[in-house]
Parts: C-alpha cells; structure tokens; sequence
C-alpha cells in the first residue's frame, strides 16, 4: 500500500530531538508546578503510535487508493511496451519496412507515454509528500503535547532515547487514543491541496518546543 509508503517517510523523517525540544513545560495541567517540585517525564514511541493509529490510515487510505490507481495504470503500460518490444524483436527481420517502421512509431509512441506519465507519477508522489508528511508529523506531535499536558507530565522523550521505564509513564496508549478521537481533523489535513514547499520548508520544518497553551 503506498499509504505505507507515505508512513514510512514520516516514520524516517520524525525527528530525534533532545528532551526540551519535544516538549518542554515546568508547569501541570493547570500551570502551577506540581506539590513536590518533582519533574513528572514521559516517553511516547512514536514508531507505534505511526504504525498502530487507525485514524492515520484512515486518513491516508484516499491518497493510498488514487496513487495505487495511478501505479497500477503505468504498470500496465510497461507490460504493454516490454510485449511490444518483445514481439518486434522476434518478428522484426520478417516484415516489410513499412510493418517495420509503423511497429518502430508504435513502441516508440508509447515509450514516450510511459515516460511521461512515470515523471508525473514521480513529481505527484514528491509532491504529496511535501503536503502530507510534514504536516502529519506536526500534527501528531502535537497530540503528544496536548496528551503529556493534559496528564499533568512535564516532559516528553521520544521512544528512542528511552532504555527503562516503568509502563506507567509509557504515553503511546494515550496519545494513540487520542489520535483516534481526531480522525475527521487527520483526514481535513490530508485532503488539502497539494503545494509545494516553500524555500524554508525545503530546509526541513521548524520542529519548535511543543508547549500548548
């Protein structure tokens, strides 16, 4: 599925940030700090809550659908050329030149349409890209902002910076339970128009510490 596709790339793009910079608040739910002074930190594996949301799949399952369309249509005219080069290669020296020039114009013609559509194909993935998988990715950080805040933590690490912890202050259930109540908001971001990005964007999207207000 190409939604997976898609998955993956925010999967690789998600960000190994230090502490402070996933989330970073010295203040409770309701902002004091909390009776003991102490430090409440969590850890979210992002990994799951990628892979397990259903709301994120749903939300890609109407690009997932057109690109597969798309992939499946230039699959088969790539059949259909190697067949025609194929038969030309084996038939070739028995036709007259005429037969052999209008075989020549024939795969000729459809190996430029193949190329054609597969730079199309190429230019709408990236694009796609560039409109979903940034967007996606600050979206759930954001959940994971909204979640630790409403839960009184004080910070958030990354699953990946984690190497013990006690289940209880494992977030990815919440956070996942979470995305899960925000499908209609998910599919609302994904079914923007696709843009390019902009010169700022191109370097990368501006992950900044995540403290809701």
């Amino acid at each position: 599925m190409l939604s997976r596709f898609f998955l993956l790339l925010v999967l690789i793009g998600a960000p190994h940030l230090a502490p402070s910079q996933i989330l970073s608040t010295s203040t409770s739910q309701d902002g004091a700090t909390t009776p003991t002074g102490e430090i409440r930190i969590g850890f979210v594996d992002m990994d799951v809550v990628l892979q397990d949301s259903r709301a994120v799949w749903e939300a890609l399952r109407e690009v997932d659908e057109e690109m597969e369309r798309r992939e499946r249509d230039l699959l088969a005219k790539m059949r259909e050329l190697r067949r025609l080069q194929q038969r030309f290669e084996q038939q070739g020296g028995a036709l007259s030149p005429e037969a052999r020039r209008s075989r020549e114009l024939e795969i000729i013609n459809l190996l430029d349409e193949v190329e054609e559509e597969e730079y199309r194909f190429g230019r709408d993935v990236r694009d796609k890209e560039a409109a979903i998988v940034g967007p996606l990715r600050r979206f759930v950080l954001e959940v994971v902002g909204q979640t630790a805040r409403r839960k009184g933590y004080d910070m958030v690490l990354s699953g990946e910076m984690v190497l013990y912890a006690t289940p209880v202050v494992d977030l990815t259930p919440a956070v996942i339970e979470a995305l899960e109540t925000r499908g209609e908001d998910l599919q609302r971001l994904v079914r923007q128009p696709t843009r390019r990005p902009t010169s700022t964007e191109e370097a990368g999207p501006e992950l900044p510490a995540l403290t809701i207000p």
